[in-house]
């Protein structure tokens, strides 16, 4: 005989949003309905509304999750060294940080404040007290909020703190996490997707808090110049934009020449 264990309310958040994630990616925030969603993740629309409230606030959900996915991906380069730039002498999405550099705006990067980050769990918990399902939602929020903010915490503890500068990363190691990125297809797509919603107040808020803390966390991490961020994030944009239209990553077409030359600075040398 066999034993279903009954998932808790956190677990069905976390198995919701894998399941948005899925959704989203493909058809947009507008072009995906919550009875999609949860026919993906096995449970009842109903469901999905007892426990996000509505499909606008499980979107804002899905949008933390992928910035947090993101920042921990730098957070991890920076502390382990890993990412394709690591073990390669490459110009994936920017050049190794010169020491001088990294001097000249340690104290800069070291003070800056974060982004407001809005999360799942703090939206939750300013709702009108009395909705139905309220508390479970809180519930949800709260412990995917606190699954990101783990992931980001774990990778600060191992660079010593997100407060301490003493370790910087170079540009080139942040961008060749970003590249490993691309395989999750999915996660980049609904990036995109939330910058094409941010029409809608809420959302473009959201959206616009989690790039600013990525902007951010690259800041902190290689103590780079306003130049140098600038060409990492337009970088990391354009190899965004080159996945979604199936030029890079996983399973890419062969690149026509125009193309080709742009995927050209991210390649080794």
């Amino acid at each position: 005989m066999t034993v279903r264990t009954r998932l808790t309310a956190a677990e069905r958040g976390e198995q919701l949003i894998a399941a948005a994630v899925t959704a989203f990616a493909s058809g947009g925030y507008g072009g995906t309905t919550t009875d999609q969603i949860a026919r993906l993740a096995g449970v009842t629309q109903p469901y999905v509304i007892r426990l996000f409230g509505s499909k606008q606030r499980l979107f804002i959900a899905v949008m933390d999750h992928v910035c947090d996915r993101i920042e921990a991906t730098f957070r991890q380069a920076a502390a382990h060294g890993t990412g394709i730039a690591a073990h390669e002498n490459t110009t994936l999405l920017g050049e190794p940080a010169t020491h001088g550099t990294i001097a000249a705006h340690a104290t800069t990067a070291a003070q800056a404040e974060p982004a407001p980050h809005r999360t799942s769990a703090t939206r939750a918990n300013t709702a009108p007290h009395g909705k139905p399902g309220a508390r479970e939602t809180s519930a949800a929020h709260g412990a995917i909020a606190a699954h990101g903010k783990s992931a980001v915490g774990e990778t600060n503890a191992a660079a010593g703190g997100a407060d301490t500068p003493a370790r910087r990363a170079d540009t080139a190691t942040l961008g060749g996490a970003y590249i490993e990125l691309l395989a999750e297809r999915d996660l980049l797509a609904v990036l995109l997707h939330g910058f094409s919603a941010s029409a809608d107040p809420e959302i473009g808020d959201a959206v616009r808090a989690g790039f600013g803390r990525i902007y951010d966390t690259v800041r902190e991490l290689t103590g780079g110049s306003a130049e140098d961020l600038h060409a990492f994030m337009a970088k990391g944009m354009l190899c965004t934009v080159l996945s979604a239209m199936q030029l890079a990553g996983p399973g890419a077409v062969p690149a026509p020449p125009w193309a080709a030359e742009l995927m050209a600075g991210f390649r080794p040398q």
